[in-house]
């Protein structure tokens, strides 16, 4: 009985080592994949933001132009 008792926690503990490495590694994973979304996220907004910027530089070139040519 003693025997039964000790196979059945060592059986418990190596199945729980087993389940938590692959929790551990899956984190791991996720947790990469996570920061190379949020890097990924940052660029986007870094290339709006500089388009947006571009965009409005040469919308207000157009405008100086026009008021140039219609006030000149």
């Amino acid at each position: 009985m003693i025997n039964t008792a000790q196979d059945h926690g060592n059986i418990a503990d190596a199945l729980t080592t087993q389940v938590v490495e692959v929790l551990r590694a899956v984190e791991k994973k996720n947790e990469d994949a996570q920061k190379t979304e949020m890097q990924f996220f940052q660029k986007l907004l870094s290339d709006r933001d500089r388009v947006y910027d571009e965009r409005l530089k040469c919308k207000q070139k157009v405008v100086d132009f026009v008021y140039l040519e219609v006030y000149e």
